[in-house]
């Protein structure tokens, strides 16, 4: 949860307040939908190898920087929008 706060904010940095429900929402919804199909991998993988957690934290542990990375890619100075 800590890292959905840098969402609202970039958001709101970005772009134009017309526009930061639209593309908060539609963050969000990616983000729930990653999180059920997240789920299925998780059972999948624990099924598989003896219900060890190890490869699920290091997955999740190297999320955030993953995240972090693409937003740098996507957004290197957080310009906002030219909508």
């Amino acid at each position: 949860m800590g890292f959905s706060a840098n969402q609202y904010s970039i958001v709101s940095d970005m772009f134009p307040k017309r526009a930061v429900g639209a593309v908060s929402g539609f963050g969000g919804t990616l983000g729930y939908i990653g999180a059920s199909f997240y789920a299925i991998v998780c059972g999948s993988v624990l099924d598989h190898n003896g219900k060890n957690y190890t490869p699920l934290m290091i997955f999740a542990g190297t999320g955030y920087i993953l995240a972090f990375a693409i937003i740098h890619f996507c957004a290197p100075r957080l310009d906002p929008a030219k909508i």
